[in-house]
């Protein structure tokens, strides 16, 4: 799997500019005022929506297998890309579903599956991979970085910088909220 992969999947990449360019971003999960799951901003690679665009969201955003969708809006977000917001029912059969994806943050997200494989990472082993990656990267290959994070050589100058600023306010927080959500459940399980 190819690190730009993974850059993709970092919820800061895709809301904030410069925005990453990928095809199978991290997408925000919202409530309507009708208690129905929207995905948010999802991606769009044809003007059309029908079953077959539905059933590869599904197999890359693995969190959707066995919702109901009911609805669809299509729009352009705010940094011009071609985006689709998703709407499930958040109940079937008398019993409601929870939410799709993972708690972020504030929030929720819906992650794409890793390397072809059904399962996504938790936000703290995505940060850890690409972070470590760039460390690697500045260790063992600096004539690389340098080039990498030259802005008058590299177009992925900009990307790198901004990255490296959502990491310094995202990973503390994201640790700290997987500790404390490590607690809680070692609580819940005893001594």
């Amino acid at each position: 799997m190819s690190l730009d992969y993974l850059w993709g999947m970092v919820l800061e990449t895709q809301v904030r500019s410069p925005i990453y360019p990928t095809k199978t971003p991290c997408v925000m999960v919202k409530v309507d005022e009708l208690r129905f799951w929207i995905i948010d901003n999802a991606p769009l690679t044809t003007k059309t929506f029908g079953p077959k665009q539905l059933a590869r969201l599904r197999e890359n955003y693995p969190d959707l297998h066995g919702r109901e969708h009911s609805g669809i809006q299509f729009k352009t977000d705010r940094h011009g890309r071609d985006v689709v917001d998703l709407t499930f029912k958040r109940s079937g059969s008398s019993v409601e579903v929870g939410p799709p994806g993972r708690e972020y943050r504030n929030g929720r997200v819906l992650l794409p599956t890793v390397g072809g494989t059904p399962a996504t990472l938790h936000p703290l082993m995505l940060w850890w991979g690409i972070l470590h990656a760039l460390s690697m990267l500045t260790r063992y290959e600096p004539d690389t970085w340098a080039e990498l994070i030259d802005v008058d050589r590299s177009p992925d100058a900009i990307h790198i910088e901004a990255l490296i600023e959502y990491a310094l306010d995202s990973v503390p927080d994201l640790i700290c909220r997987t500790l404390y959500s490590a607690l809680a459940q070692l609580r819940k399980v005893g001594p």
